[in-house]
């Protein structure tokens, strides 16, 4: 790997960011904390559906796995139509 940037450079922006960061994480001297009158946004049943449409949406995005899991599916039945074909009626 050949990096064209001196390492004197990567060394100073790695310290600027590490005192930025240091500077950013603590508040504003004077500032006060955050208040939420409740401890969820949505109530129940609210995040509920957010999260079940977020859930069903990004499942059937994927339709190559969707393919295999029903082809899978099918040939699970197969297999087991097969296996078991005729065990019920002998007693």
């Amino acid at each position: 790997m050949n990096l064209t940037i001196p390492l004197n450079y990567i060394f100073h922006f790695f310290r600027r960011n590490q005192e930025l960061i240091k500077e950013i994480s603590s508040p504003p001297p004077g500032s006060k904390d955050l208040y939420f009158p409740t401890k969820y946004s949505q109530p129940f049943p609210g995040q509920f559906k957010a999260c079940f449409w977020k859930q069903y949406w990004s499942y059937w995005r994927h339709s190559q796995y969707n393919a295999i899991r029903f082809f899978v599916t099918i040939m699970i039945g197969i297999i087991f139509g097969i296996v078991y074909w005729n065990k019920g009626k002998k007693t």
